[in-house]
Formats: structure tokens, C-alpha cells, sequence
């Protein structure tokens, strides 16, 4: 028998019910997600907390150079403080079961922290961004990192441009992703679409994970822009931590 966290809120369990109780049901489940969602990534979360930590010593770092940094510099810790707040709000989305909205997030995130590596790299190009109005194209982003001639940097960047892929089709309102936001298939969308949950105990540590990911690099991309001294040893911590990340990469089970 199905779990009850396991169990998604969908259109058709509203049959006959008032708005308020609706609103009491959707609380619940989501409590239920969350008490079930931290059990079962508790190592993950831990793992979570430590990227943030490390993005947030390289900022102090950063910040106590902040009367000497140059318009690029600027732009670049801008892009961190808004990476950081958003992977938070992702968290916390995540565990609550919102998955698909988190989606949302890390695609602007992925559309910081490749800006925050291009103005790091084109300097120059930040006199432009701070006229009102001026917005420059994830194309024309990804294109000039492209030029880039270190092979580690440029995996870095394949790997990036693949994921921006996979999230844009998932986080606009095509069938696609509103295939993945309704239960039991092509025939129930609309009838069954989810409102709430669900936490899956054989797919969320996955989903998770790929959260996770996007921490370590948000990590990683501030020792590619500089920040690598924020303390002694954040260079050893930052691949101590990618090392664990990577080692507990969950399998989904079928």
C-alpha cells in the first residue's frame, strides 16, 4: 500500500469540499513532506549547508575588500548574494515538495552564476550592465565562455549549458512540464494535476541531489572567480566537500 506522504494532493480530491478545508489539507500534507523530505536527505542537507557556509566566507572575504572593487566586482558578489539567497529558497521549496518550482530557481541561478563568471572574465562589459535597461542574452553569455581554454573550465561550462537546457523545458508552461506536474500520465493533466506533494521516498534523495549539485557549483564558481582565499584552507574545503557530494550521489529505484 502507497504511503500517505507518497500520496500527491491532486484536482480530483477536491470534489466537494470548502476552500478552507482545502487550505487546512494542503497545510497538512505539506508538513507531512517536510518531516519525511529532512529524514530521508538529512546527510545531503548537511552537505547543503556546508556549500552555503563556504559561499558565505568568501563573501566576508570579498566584502572586506568591498572600497577597492572594480564595477566587474561589483556585479560579481551582486550575482553570489542573489545565488545564495535563491538556493535557500530552493531548499526550502524542495522540501516542502515543490520540486517543479525549484526548477524555476536554479534556472536563474544557472543565469547568475554564468554571468558571475562572465564578468569576471570580460570586465570591461560591466560599464554596460549598469546603464538602466541594458540585459545581455544567456546566448551571447554562453558563447563568449566558450572561448575559454582551460579544459577543466570549459567541462565546467558543457555541463552547465547541458543542465540550462533541461531546466528551460521544464520550467515553462509546455506539455512537458505540465507532464510532470500531473499524476498518473498525458490523459489525467488537468483533472490531475498536483496541488501538493508528493515527497517519494525512491525519487526525492534523487531530486535533492541534483539541488545539491547546483550548491557545489555556485561553490566552486566563486574560488573560479577569485574568492579561493577566502580562509586557509577554503580551496581544501570546497573539494573535501564536492568529494562527499559526489559519493553520495543517489540511484532512483524502480
Amino acid at each position: 500500500m502507497e504511503s500517505l506522504e507518497e500520496k500527491p494532493i491532486v484536482i480530483e480530491d477536491l470534489v466537494g469540499k470548502a476552500g478552507s478545508d482545502i487550505l487546512v489539507l494542503l497545510d497538512n500534507s505539506d508538513k507531512v513532506n517536510r518531516a519525511t523530505s529532512i529524514t530521508l536527505v538529512s546527510q545531503q542537507l548537511d552537505l547543503f549547508h556546508k556549500a552555503l557556509i563556504l559561499q558565505y566566507e568568501a563573501l566576508a572575504f570579498a566584502a572586506e575588500h568591498a572600497e577597492q572593487w572594480t564595477r566587474a566586482e561589483q556585479i560579481v558578489v551582486a550575482m553570489a548574494c542573489r545565488i545564495s539567497r535563491q538556493l535557500r529558497a530552493a531548499c526550502e521549496l524542495m522540501l516542502y515538495g515543490f520540486w517543479a518550482e525549484v526548477q524555476v530557481l536554479e534556472r536563474s541561478i544557472h543565469e547568475a552564476l554564468t554571468r558571475e563568471w562572465f564578468y569576471y572574465k570580460y570586465p570591461k562589459r560591466a560599464d554596460k550592465w549598469f546603464q538602466q535597461g541594458n540585459n545581455i542574452k544567456q546566448s551571447e553569455v554562453d558563447h563568449a565562455l566558450a572561448k575559454e581554454e582551460d579544459e577543466e573550465d570549459k567541462e565546467i561550462l558543457k555541463t552547465l549549458r547541458d543542465e540550462y537546457s533541461r531546466l528551460s523545458q521544464h520550467t515553462h508552461p509546455n506539455i512537458e512540464a505540465i507532464q510532470l506536474e500531473t499524476w498518473d500520465g498525458d490523459s489525467a493533466i488537468g483533472r490531475k494535476g498536483i496541488l501538493a506533494g508528493p515527497i517519494t521516498r525512491s525519487f526525492f534523495p534523487v531530486q535533492f541531489h541534483a539541488l545539491l549539485i547546483t550548491a557545489l557549483t555556485a561553490t566552486q564558481m566563486l574560488g573560479i572567480v577569485g574568492l579561493y582565499e577566502a580562509t586557509g584552507t577554503w580551496k581544501q574545503d570546497t573539494r573535501e566537500l564536492a568529494d562527499s557530494i559526489l559519493a553520495l550521489e543517489p540511484k532512483p529505484s524502480l
